[in-house]
């Protein structure tokens, strides 16, 4: 559903979360071939609703594999930039970005992550935490600073959260 809002909300909304989500076939094939919005995935590796190359769970299903589809997302909005870093103990992220360009495209990838909500508890990561401190935290920070920061955040919420306190955020 994230996937279909981001693709006909785009002129209304600036960016989108989409937490174990696939984007359906009939989207796809509709997709916008340009795009001027950041989207931030969260998918894990054995979630067996969303089709994945990695596990070939694509080769089966109708709908296009989510790395084809963050491939998709950073390629429409100009972002030919990548990096990848590791936060908490299960977790990768990889960072689509141009360093002309505001937006940007993340994906982070929960390993042995299922079709749910990630929790520090049993996935090792943050996922409350990141998705509060992401948005208002982040904001005109540059990408080796956004590592940064990501990285504290993800080992250390409670310095991260006082940090929170020297923020406005809108509502």
């Amino acid at each position: 559903m994230t996937h279909r809002l981001a693709m006909e909300g785009s002129d209304t909304f600036e960016a989108f979360v989409s937490v174990a989500g696939k984007m359906p076939q009939a989207i796809w094939e509709q997709r916008n071939p340009v795009n001027d919005i950041s989207f931030f995935q969260i998918t894990g590796s054995k979630d067996d609703v969303i089709p994945k190359n990695s596990d070939d769970t694509a080769k089966y299903a109708k709908d296009p594999a989510i790395e084809t589809v963050m491939t998709y997302w950073a390629e429409s909005n100009g972002l030919h930039e990548t990096k990848e870093i590791y936060v908490g103990e299960k977790a990768s992220l990889t960072k689509y970005y141009s360093l002309n360009q505001s937006n940007q495209v993340w994906s982070l990838w929960v390993e042995d992550g299922r079709h749910a909500w990630p929790d520090k508890d049993i996935n090792g990561i943050s996922v409350n935490l990141l998705l509060l401190i992401t948005p208002h935290y982040f904001a005109g920070t540059d990408i080796l600073e956004i590592e940064r920061k990501l990285i504290i955040a993800v080992r250390h919420p409670v310095n991260m959260l006082a940090h929170l306190g020297e923020l406005s955020v809108k509502i």
